[in-house]
């Protein structure tokens, strides 16, 4: 980027990146085509200081935020900024990394050791339980506690004519659901 925010060198990486091709991207305010207008403004309060001392500061730190893809969708990515003094004027030097597929990973894991988790408190629960009560609220419970949700209920299936689902436990938020929820399981429009 130049002085004034404005592209002033654009590869092929950063074109399959952000979908603008060179000749789209060169001259444009960086800030206005590829970043949410909420890093706008502390990019700009930033700038004077980071030119000022050099870009010293952000020299090997690298920050996660968001992009903003031609389409106007965002994705994650890790920015890296040098300040480059050319022909007597700063510029930032950016290093972009998208960062949707450690994302992607990462949150796919975070579910595996939530659900790694919840069967180790199910187990524990089920090891414990001395009732069958104890052990359909300690379930109930275990749902909310490990494995994050907010409400967790066990309704049992009646033999009646409508068919009935009768809650027999739960635990969490909003318990109130549970009796009004009014559930069957009968190939119904609450079934």
């Amino acid at each position: 980027l130049d002085d004034r925010d404005r592209i002033i060198f654009w590869n092929d990486a950063a074109g399959r990146m952000f979908g603008y091709s060179a000749e789209e991207a060169l001259g444009q305010d960086a800030h206005q085509l590829l970043a949410p207008a909420r890093y706008l403004d502390a990019f700009r309060a930033a700038w004077p200081q980071f030119a000022k001392d050099g870009g010293t500061a952000a020299i090997g730190k690298a920050e996660e935020l968001a992009a903003r893809r031609r389409d106007g969708s965002e994705f994650p990515i890790e920015l890296s900024v040098s300040a480059v003094k050319l022909r007597g004027h700063w510029h930032a030097l950016g290093v972009v990394r998208d960062l949707t597929e450690r994302k992607r990973a990462e949150h796919a894991l975070q579910r595996l050791n939530r659900t790694l988790r919840t069967l180790g408190a199910a187990n524990t629960a089920v090891i414990r339980a001395a009732t069958e009560q104890e052990l359909l609220d300690g379930m109930c419970h275990v749902g909310v506690e490990s494995g994050g949700y907010p409400l967790v209920w066990i309704g049992f299936a009646e033999q009646d004519e409508a068919k009935t689902v009768r809650p027999v436990a739960w635990a969490g938020e909003h318990p109130q659901y549970v009796q009004m929820a009014n559930v069957t399981w009968a190939d119904a429009e609450r079934g």
